[in-house]
């Protein structure tokens, strides 16, 4: 449930626009969420999951992995871990996990960000540190950047817990 807070947090902190001089209200209800329309590829439990913490139904989509390519740039896009899970763990030796870092998915991962889309990745937080290198890792192939040793570095990488 705390990941879900955190997603919906972030939603709020990317898309809400306060009027120039006007303070955010302290009192926000989450159930004022204005914003754009949130793509959910997952189980209908994560759509419900969203709406319970106040996000209004009708601006959650379900789509599926393969129609995330065909939705208009800067879209707010979770996707939970589970469904990407078997395309990209290759196996987990003396408990590390092998990614493949050659799949589709990282390609994909790496389109929407070059589109400007919000990409959030859904899971158990045993599986936080995973799901943190996949978007790490896609980013940084956006920016042709896979070791960052410069402060000319876009930084525009969020991470939310």
């Amino acid at each position: 449930m705390a990941i879900t807070l955190a997603i919906v947090s972030v939603l709020l902190l990317t898309h809400v626009v306060n009027k120039p001089g006007t303070p955010a209200s302290s009192d926000s209800s989450i159930s004022m969420y204005p914003g754009p329309p949130i793509y959910v590829v997952g189980p209908q439990s994560l759509t419900q999951r969203l709406a319970s913490v106040g996000i209004p139904q009708s601006l959650i989509k379900p789509v599926s992995l393969g129609q995330l390519s065909a939705l208009p740039g800067n879209s707010t896009i979770i996707i939970d871990y589970s469904v990407i899970k078997p395309e990209v763990v290759v196996g987990v030796v003396k408990g590390r996990v092998g990614l493949n870092l050659t799949s589709p998915v990282i390609d994909l991962l790496t389109s929407l960000i070059t589109k400007g889309d919000l990409v959030m990745l859904y899971g158990n937080s045993s599986d936080l540190p995973i799901m943190e290198y996949l978007l790490a890792y896609s980013w940084a192939r956006r920016y042709g950047v896979l070791y960052m040793m410069s402060s000319s570095v876009p930084f525009d990488y969020l991470i939310a817990y």
